[in-house]
């Protein structure tokens, strides 16, 4: 559908008001609602999609410079992007827009707005909304823009050349974490954990409360190394608390440290430590 220099959209969209452009959770044989400016100026483009649960989310595009007589147009496709980097950007959202225009001269703020069903939080511990940034697809890697509105639920940045658009976790997490577990031994409390991947780790800090509110003591005199510092893959490791007192229940905080310093938490574990009994036999000659 392609809107004229003439043509104008007044009346405010909504799930009963919109452009559909999806209707399968694919971008394949969608259409576009498409607007022909005449030069700078801004349009709302009320779209949405009826795939599943209707949903209405709209993208405003608004050329502030450059821009000659063009054909732009917009279409939202409801699914995580195709080209997602994966689990190392664990909080995404299952939406993308997709912008073309006639005209590739131009400076444009293009906005995008989602609904609070398309976020998905991950990361270990999880990641909140706030971790979500707007990023733009140039058909082979992904640039980092402005952080979400996460108040408003919009994606919104300065562009000068058009493509995908989408929010995920703003950088990779240095370390993927699969398990932190504790356990009593005989002589204190063995901490165990076991890394997906590694990006740039350093190394690990252990800290302990008797409360999963805190205060926490770092309980490590030494980073505890990494077993292939700045290395990608995964590792397990091992490190016992032998100054933990009998029958006292205790939480465990796993830190990570990459190479430049930088820490990050990574889960919190608790145990209640109860030493296994010792019996003493007499001796038999």
């Amino acid at each position: 559908l392609t809107l004229g220099t003439g043509a104008s959209i007044t009346h405010p969209g909504s799930t009963v008001s919109m452009v559909v452009t999806d209707v399968d959770g694919t971008a394949a044989g969608d259409g576009f609602l498409c607007k022909v400016y005449s030069g700078n100026g801004s349009v709302a483009f009320p779209i949405g999609d009826a795939y599943g649960t209707t949903e209405y989310s709209p993208s405003t595009l608004n050329f502030t410079a450059d821009l000659a007589s063009s054909t732009v147009c917009a279409r939202v496709t409801n699914a995580r992007h195709p080209n997602w980097p994966g689990t190392n950007y664990p909080t995404y959202i299952t939406r993308y827009w997709t912008a073309t225009s006639s005209d590739n001269t131009f400076t444009c703020t293009a906005s995008f707005t989602y609904v609070d069903g398309d976020v998905v939080l991950g990361g270990t511990p999880q990641q909140i909304e706030a971790a979500l940034y707007h990023k733009v697809w140039d058909g082979a890697s992904w640039t980092t823009r402005n952080q979400t509105d996460v108040d408003t639920n919009t994606l919104s940045s300065v562009v000068n050349s058009f493509s995908d658009h989408s929010a995920f976790s703003g950088s990779p997490l240095a370390v993927t974490l699969a398990a932190f577990d504790a356990q009593a031994t005989a002589d204190g409390v063995m901490l165990a954990w076991e890394t997906v991947s590694e990006q740039d780790n350093a190394g690990f800090n252990v800290y302990r409360t008797g409360s999963d509110t805190g205060p926490w003591s770092k309980l490590n005199d030494a980073l505890i190394p990494a077993a292939t510092p700045g290395a990608g893959t995964g590792q397990a490791y091992t490190w016992e608390d032998v100054s933990a007192q009998p029958n006292t229940a205790y939480f465990y905080r796993l830190e990570a440290v990459d190479l430049t310093g930088n820490a990050e938490l990574l889960g919190i574990t608790g145990v209640t430590y109860r030493p296994a009994q010792r019996r003493w036999l007499p001796l038999v000659r």
